[in-house]
Order: structure tokens, then sequence, then C-alpha cells
């Protein structure tokens, strides 16, 4: 009997290692690779604004964001993306991107004293992003750059 429990435990535990190694690699095979050999872009967790009231709401009323954070404006089709600053309680970067998550066009440092003036970016866009004023220098944002989001996840990358 002692045999038979011996062997059990033995074919349990085997399984549990394969099952480990199987489902959890990162886990056993991971290796920590220096800053210098993967430059790694700028990632931000984003809130999202998918519905005409949170489009039209925006960042109006907020104070600030959080650290890392930005506003992530989503259509389901191409469109004009206007924008104003009526009740922005702080200034902020504006970066338009294409269906294909390519930058289009971006504007920094609008400020509450800009407004009634609207801000549209120079071609339809799909997505765009309100960020904390510098946020475009400090990642050195380009025409042309492609972005990538991660909606599951809700991180943006530079």
């Amino acid at each position: 009997m002692r045999r038979l429990l011996s062997g059990i435990i033995a074919m349990a535990a085997a399984v549990v290692i394969v099952f480990s190694v199987l489902y959890f690699p990162k886990t056993f095979f991971y290796r920590s690779v220096p800053k210098a050999e993967t430059p790694e872009k700028p990632s931000y967790s984003f809130l999202l604004a998918d519905t005409p009231e949170k489009r039209i709401q925006g960042l109006s009323g907020m104070v600030s964001l959080p650290p890392n954070t930005v506003l992530l404006f989503s259509y389901d089709n191409n469109d004009s993306c206007g924008i104003w600053m009526k009740g922005m309680k702080f200034s902020i970067d504006v970066v338009w991107l294409d269906s294909n998550f390519r930058i289009i066009d971006f504007k920094e440092g609008l400020s509450l004293l800009s407004y009634p003036g609207v801000f549209s970016p120079v071609s339809p866009c799909r997505y765009f992003v309100e960020a904390q004023e510098g946020f475009i220098k400090a990642n050195n944002i380009r025409i042309g750059d492609k972005v990538s989001i991660n909606f599951a996840d809700f991180l943006l990358n530079f």
C-alpha cells in the first residue's frame, strides 16, 4: 500500500511540475535583461472616453490627471475630433491618431485661456489623447509615429 501511495504522490508531483513549466514558463525560464539591451517605450494608463457623453465631458472639471495617465477618446469611425478648453482647470497636450494608431497631428500647451477656440487635427481622426502639458516633449512625439494601445489592460505606449 505504501508503494502505491508513494507512486501516486510521485506521479502527482510530476504532473504539477509539467503543468507549471507549460503554463508558467516565465517563472522557470525568465532571464532579466538589462535596460540598455531593451529600450522600452513609456507606458501610460488611460481613461476611455468612448461615448458621446464622455467625449463631451472630457477632462472638463478635473483638477488634474493621475500620474502616468491620459484620456483616450475613441470613435467608431473617423471624425473631425475638434476640442475646446471649456471648463478646463489645467493645460493639456493633445495628440490625434488615425485608425492605424499613427499620429496625424498634435497641439502642445492648450490652456483654458484659449476658450472658446476649437482645435482640430489636419485630417479626420479615429482616436485622440489628452494628457498633462509637457507630455509631447517628454515623449518626443512626432507626426507619423505609431502608438500601441492595449484596450484589454488600458495601456498606451508612445
